[in-house]
């Protein structure tokens, strides 16, 4: 099992542990912030370990760890707002971990999946995509294609072509407007663009201490947008030339996108705004949690 379903396993066991009505064993996600990546990836590998002792005694199985993960629960009422229907095909652009592809192949029969999956951090992704999608059962209904979404190598057209929590990666606001064009050409007469990103709002101490942590995130990992405000993602799907814009903010108070991340050490020292905002983040996580801001829902059409 990879890192990928290890995340969701981690995030699935205290709410399966509750359930089942069992003795806490599991480890909090709130406990690993500020923590070193060891940490992490002990605790994934032990969330792995009481998945398979709860399949074995329950009969659980991969697909209970996705709906019952705040990811999978997120990216699944996601994909029902969106109103997608069993003949719908469906481009999942910025596929990433395949969260969304998921949610979208267990609607729908067709998605092809799109992500460039470049970079020294993600080595090995496509691996994972590919796994997580065959360990699921779903690869009679996924296409996966590594290719750079401003120049899409496709002759489909879409009924459904979607950027869920992506279009933060993309290197710039000059890509992010390129890519939302180039799906124009691909998008069938009835087709419509869905944009779904987190707000930078809080509504709570929770989804305060998430946005404290992902400023941080943000700062250190140079690819990484922080949130888009929603007059700024209107703007750019009004640029590209989309028609019908419609809106929906979804408050689901939902671990959906954790900002797990590590800074060295070094980094820290030599950054000491970024030091204080990074501690202040881990004693709030501690205190009150962390979930996601608000989701923007953001559908348009060609015409």
């Amino acid at each position: 099992m990879n890192l990928n379903l290890q995340l969701l396993c981690l995030q699935a066991i205290p709410r399966l542990y509750k359930k089942f009505r069992l003795q806490k064993e599991y480890i909090d996600p709130r406990e690993l912030y500020g923590k070193s990546s060891n940490h992490f990836i002990k605790a994934c590998k032990l969330a792995q370990k009481l998945f398979y002792e709860l399949s074995s005694k329950y009969g659980l199985t991969l697909l209970d760890i996705y709906h019952n993960s705040d990811i999978g629960m997120e990216r699944l009422k996601v994909v029902e707002e969106i109103k997608v229907e069993e003949n719908d095909i469906v481009l999942d652009i910025g596929c990433g971990r395949g969260y969304s592809t998921i949610a979208f192949a267990l609607r729908t029969w067709e998605v092809y999946a799109i992500d460039l999956m470049n970079g020294i951090e993600r080595k090995g992704w496509w691996r994972n995509f590919k796994e997580i999608i065959s360990l699921l059962g779903l690869e009679n209904r996924v296409y996966g294609i590594r290719a750079n979404s401003i120049k899409l190598p496709i002759r489909n057209f879409f009924k459904v072509i979607a950027f869920i929590h992506s279009i933060r990666n993309f290197g710039s606001e000059k890509l992010i407007l390129q890519a939302l064009k180039e799906t124009r050409k691909f998008m069938s007469s009835e087709g419509r663009v869905v944009v779904v990103e987190n707000l930078p709002i809080a509504k709570n101490k929770s989804q305060e201490a998430h946005l404290k942590m992902y400023y941080c995130k943000t700062r250190y990992v140079s690819s990484e947008h922080y949130y888009f405000t929603l007059l700024k993602l209107l703007n750019l799907v009004e640029k590209a030339g989309f028609k019908n814009i419609n809106l929906k903010i979804l408050d689901l108070n939902l671990s959906s996108s954790p900002p797990y991340f590590y800074p060295r050490v070094s980094y820290l020292k030599n950054n000491k705004e970024i030091q204080e905002k990074y501690e202040e983040a881990i004693e709030m996580i501690k205190k009150y949690g962390e979930v996601s801001p608000p989701t923007l829902i953001l559908v348009a059409s060609n015409i």
